[in-house]
């Protein structure tokens, strides 16, 4: 979003905009990881970066043709249908990656449910691609109300405070454990 010159939060503006790029216009390399289950949209941001500076660049009238410079961002010359475009590739790319991750992680595992939390899971695309693809394995899917999906950040600080508050710290040598006690 941030690359494409979008307003904050990006996330809902790529959503709302994908609606309207076309279909398979701005195709994006899948995203491949050495673990089969791991996640990495690194790779995806710089691909996403090259092909918009690709575009700004080849725009008529462009001020990258001419001085060979960058423009901040590099979208700021970029036709509407042109954002949108890279939108709906970038968004399809990131979906993809989510639901066939996770899928992958279900069959090896054996769970038969996925709970999707946080900021993306107000995702129309997300939502409609794992609702479909879950439903073909026999898998249930559960969805907060778009109301309540927010930034896991937000949520991390919400419980951390009054924590912090009483006292209650850990150590930054402090290992992931995702059966902590909160209370």
């Amino acid at each position: 979003a941030k690359l494409l010159g979008l307003e904050y939060p990006g996330g809902p503006v790529i959503d709302r905009l994908s609606e309207q790029g076309r279909p398979g216009t701005v195709k994006f390399p899948r995203i491949n990881s050495k673990q089969a289950l791991d996640f990495s949209f690194s790779g995806l941001k710089t691909a996403v970066y090259h092909h918009i500076e690709k575009l700004a660049k080849d725009a008529p009238g462009s001020r990258l043709q001419a001085q060979g410079s960058r423009l901040e961002p590099p979208a700021s010359n970029l036709e509407p249908q042109q954002i949108a475009d890279v939108a709906a590739g970038f968004q399809e790319t990131a979906v993809e990656a989510l639901v066939s991750r996770t899928l992958r992680a279900c069959q090896r595992t054996g769970m038969r449910r996925i709970i999707v939390g946080g900021g993306v899971a107000c995702n129309r695309r997300l939502r409609a691609r794992f609702a479909e693809e879950a439903a073909a394995k026999r898998l249930q899917v559960v969805f907060p109300p778009p109301a309540l999906c927010m930034d896991n950040g937000a949520m991390v600080a919400g419980i951390g405070f009054p924590l912090l508050q009483r006292g209650r710290v850990a150590p930054l040598s402090m290992t992931i454990n995702s059966n902590l006690c909160l209370s």
